[in-house]
C-alpha cells in the first residue's frame, strides 16, 4: 500500500511506520427507523444529515414522490436538515 501510495500521478507520504502505528477506530453506526424503513449509516458519514431529513418527513404523511408537494417537502426537509 506504501509504494502504490508513493508512485500515483499525486503520490502520498504515507510510511511504513504510519502503517505499523495505525489503530481501528470502532465506532457505534448511526441509525433509525421510520416507519418501514431502516436507515444504518457509519459515522462521519453525511449519515446524521440523512437521519434528520428522514425524521422531519416522517411528521408527513407519505405521498406520491413525483407529487409537487412531495418535492417541496424534500427540499424543505433538506434544507433544514
Amino acid at each position: 500500500m506504501v509504494k502504490t501510495v508513493r508512485t500515483v500521478p499525486r503520490p502520498g507520504d504515507r510510511s511504513l511506520e504510519d502503517l505499523a502505528g495505525y489503530r481501528v477506530k470502532v465506532r457505534v453506526a448511526l441509525a433509525r427507523l421510520i416507519g418501514a424503513i431502516g436507515w444504518v449509516s457509519r459515522p462521519r458519514a453525511d449519515g446524521l444529515t440523512v437521519l434528520r431529513l428522514l425524521g422531519i418527513l416522517a411528521r408527513f404523511p407519505p405521498l406520491d414522490p413525483n407529487a409537487p408537494l412531495a418535492v417541496h417537502r424534500f427540499t424543505e426537509a433538506r434544507r433544514l436538515a
